[in-house]
């Protein structure tokens, strides 16, 4: 296997940072003015004010992440969300990137939807074989069950108008894993992302999301599993359950294959997140359940042709060392 040979170079990153409404939160303690029937009123003590500090701004993970990118040759996307303040990062967001395994999120969703109570055995046997096996098989089987009947075209059709209803216009299954596409189905979508000519990665046509996109659904996930309000059981509300969003996330959990965001993690921190590579595009979208404070990140890496796993999984690594280190020891 050759190494890439790195000769284009990307735009300078750009950042946006939407710092949280508040930079800090104040505990106030007060009392009311006292009386007697023979004195004037006196003025009660003032409020004691306590400043609660506020977490450090993303905008130095943000420097970090760009010192750390700035000898990779290829395309960078990636968003960093506080689940806590809403504080985000971001660079190349709506850049369209192939889908990859990264779409089984997605199918996770529009599965519960479909489903009456809990998985029975063969499908939990199939969930689990799309999460922690990232099975295309199984993927494609778990198509079927959200179309009620054997045609994972039609399922991929509901996946894609699922993302729709949710304002995800950038993602999109055309064609299931591993198959032709066919004259009776769409073969491709045109998408904001994809019709940029700017910058492109040359996406897969059949299946594609963004950064951006697989962030939002993470945060529906979150935000449905944490308080039962989401913008999924807003778009669903006899379909999808809290616990149903939580139980999502746990399947999220499994991975037993090779590890990209995971690996820059310390031993016993929770992830829920979905891998995607293919030859040319690496990809992982992941919740960080952290021992001070919860956050998303979502990290895609391109590179013409090939891209070197010696060259991706070591920038996946250290960002994500980067993104725990600043939540956890700033």
């Amino acid at each position: 296997m050759q190494p890439a040979t790195q000769t284009t170079s990307s735009p300078m990153p750009t950042h946006t940072s939407t710092p949280s409404s508040h930079n800090s939160q104040l505990a106030i303690t007060s009392s009311q003015p006292t009386a007697s029937p023979t004195s004037p009123p006196t003025m009660a003590p003032s409020p004691t004010v306590t400043p609660t500090p506020a977490p450090p701004s993303l905008a130095y993970l943000a420097a970090a992440i760009e010192r750390e990118l700035a000898d990779f040759d290829g395309l960078s996307s990636y968003v960093v969300r506080n689940l806590q303040t809403g504080e985000e990062i971001s660079h190349n967001p709506n850049l369209a990137i192939a889908g990859m395994s990264l779409i089984k999120i997605p199918i996770l969703i529009n599965v519960y939807r479909v489903l009456d109570g809990p998985p029975n055995i063969e499908e939990h046997k199939l969930i689990t074989q799309t999460t922690a096996l990232s099975s295309n098989f199984a993927a494609n089987l778990l198509l079927q069950t959200i179309a009620r009947q054997p045609n994972s075209y039609i399922g991929a059709d509901i996946v894609t108008q699922s993302m729709r209803d949710l304002g995800l216009y950038n993602t999109f299954m055309a064609v299931p894993y591993d198959s032709d596409p066919r004259p009776d189905y769409p073969q491709t979508y045109l998408t904001p992302a994809n019709q940029r000519t700017d910058i492109t990665t040359h996406p897969d046509i059949y299946r594609q999301t963004t950064a951006a996109d697989l962030a939002a659904m993470l945060q529906m996930l979150y935000t449905c599993a944490k308080n039962g309000r989401s913008p999924l059981l807003a778009t669903y509300p006899d379909e999808l359950t809290q616990g149903e969003c939580s139980e999502i996330l746990q399947m999220l959990q499994l991975n037993e294959l090779v590890k990209l965001l995971e690996a820059g993690l310390p031993d016993g921190v929770t992830i829920a997140h979905k891998i995607g590579y293919i030859d040319d595009t690496y990809g992982d979208a992941a919740i960080v359940y952290s021992p001070h404070g919860d956050y998303i990140l979502v990290l895609a890496l391109y590179y013409p042709t090939w891209l070197e796993w010696d060259v991706a999984s070591p920038l996946f690594t250290r960002i994500s060392q980067l993104a725990y280190d600043h939540f956890n020891d700033p």
